[in-house]
């Protein structure tokens, strides 16, 4: 078993975790932009209760590990008006 560090981005909606909701990323740059991205409403966009990011241990023949050609730069935690 060849297991990799990765970034698991779990998103909560009716105040549980639920797998199928789980994605798993090689950066947690970008995990955490996606998690501030469906953690903030707009619009056209009800966000979800929460989304978080965690490191977790994942086989690559098991999981599809996600990452970004471009990476956005995360919003510090204390300006979430924006998007970079």
């Amino acid at each position: 078993m060849n297991l990799k560090l990765l970034f698991a981005l779990i998103i909560i909606v009716e105040g549980e975790p639920e797998g199928k909701r789980t994605t798993y990323w090689r950066s947690l740059q970008d995990c955490r932009w996606y998690a501030q991205l469906l953690s903030q409403e707009d619009s056209y966009y009800q966000p979800v209760e929460k989304a978080y990011c965690e490191a977790a241990w994942g086989n690559p023949d098991e999981v599809e590990i996600n990452s970004l050609k471009v990476k956005p730069k995360p919003v510090p935690e204390d300006n979430t008006n924006e998007i970079g």
